[in-house]
């Protein structure tokens, strides 16, 4: 058993969102069901981080590869998601505050970094961004269209779209309302160091990597 595991270590989530890896939820995996409750508790357990010296474990995720580069996200999908939203909004308020000629220049950089390191880098010839995170193929579409190209859908497409849909912008925009009231005043410089230092580095996983399938549920 012990030589099917790749490795079991500490990461950041820093590490695990900015090393260049592509994380893929399986087909079979259930739609994301975060809800208010749940983003409430995690923004609550953030919030104490940042007054705190000790990091935040986030529990054990459990992924599966082949080739260490593409991973299957067994256990930990909804906790990934959650996060790379959460991130999101951040960059939102990033990118209102170049829209809004707030340190333009600056603004829009960090941005490009964040972006890149957290999100994915963009295609050349479209010039969308390819998502790190892939979800399952009901939520996938939604998430890389619209949460991750910051494209602010409808209401009426979202009054059509599957209620796990809802909940993933339901996610950003508790998140965006949460910390633009948390970061009224703050600079860029603040933010970027809030993401860099207190969830980039003190947000943290067990990660189990396996070779297969059927380890993974072992």
């Amino acid at each position: 058993m012990a030589n099917n595991f790749l490795e079991t270590k500490t990461i950041t989530l820093a590490e695990l969102l900015g090393n260049g890896k592509k994380y893929i939820v399986p087909p079979y995996q259930r739609d994301y069901s975060w809800d208010e409750e749940k983003w409430e508790d995690l923004f609550f357990d953030l919030n104490e981080l940042e007054k705190s010296v000790h990091p935040h474990y986030m529990g054990a995720i459990v992924l599966q590869s082949s080739n260490g580069k593409e991973y299957s996200i067994i256990d930990g999908q909804q906790r990934i998601a959650t996060l790379s939203i959460f991130i999101i909004a951040i960059i939102q308020i990033l990118r209102d505050m170049a829209h809004n000629g707030i340190d333009t220049e600056q603004n829009n950089e960090r941005i490009d970094i964040f972006c890149r390191q957290y999100l994915g880098d963009k295609n050349p010839a479209s010039l969308m961004r390819t998502s790190k995170l892939e979800l399952n193929n009901v939520n996938n579409h939604f998430f890389s269209r619209y949460i991750v190209q910051f494209e602010k859908p409808t209401r009426v497409l979202l009054t059509k779209e599957d209620g796990s849909n809802k909940m993933l912008y339901g996610a950003f925009e508790y998140f965006y309302k949460h910390l633009k009231a948390k970061f009224n005043g703050k600079s860029g410089k603040d933010i970027a160091i809030y993401l860099s230092e207190t969830i980039g580095d003190k947000v943290k996983f067990i990660m189990i990597t396996v070779e297969d399938e059927l380890n993974a549920y072992t």
